[in-house]
């Protein structure tokens, strides 16, 4: 199993409502959906069968504002793992662990640039916590040790 192709066919970021005075805190609620996959009419191989799964990514700020990316994810799995793929095509659901870690994994990677940019042009705040850097000289070192 492995994803070969990855498509974005929704990009939306939006500010509902400015705020009227200074929030505290915003909640953010997050979601992430993986539809049923499909196996595809025209195939790569006689070795691997592909398919496609559409995926939506989204946040939702209180009232103010919302993100939404949604795409599909095209992925091949080896005829050899019979069990895999029978499981794929007939439950038409993603119950492989694995296989479920590698599609989630690799749309996350690819769409995380993208969000933390809608959201900076938003003002929004970053579904994220941002590195913080933490500075010592050396003689805060040696105090340290020194007191230990």
């Amino acid at each position: 199993m492995k994803v070969v192709s990855f498509r974005l066919t929704k990009i939306l970021a939006e500010r509902l409502k400015e705020a009227e005075e200074k929030v505290e805190s915003i909640n953010l609620n997050s979601n992430f959906n993986l539809d049923a996959p499909k196996k595809e009419p025209s195939q790569p191989s006689n070795s691997q069968t592909l398919f496609s799964i559409e995926f939506t990514n989204s946040y939702q700020y209180d009232i103010y504002a919302r993100t939404e990316i949604k795409g599909i994810i095209y992925f091949v799995i080896n005829n050899s793992d019979s069990k895999l793929l029978s499981e794929v095509e007939v439950s038409k659901k993603i119950n492989n662990k694995p296989l479920k870690k590698l599609l989630i994994d690799y749309t996350l990677r690819k769409i995380h640039v993208l969000t933390l940019s809608l959201e900076e042009k938003l003002n929004l705040p970053f579904h994220i916590q941002s590195p913080v850097v933490s500075i010592t000289s050396p003689q805060d070192n040696d105090e340290e040790q020194s007191s230990s």
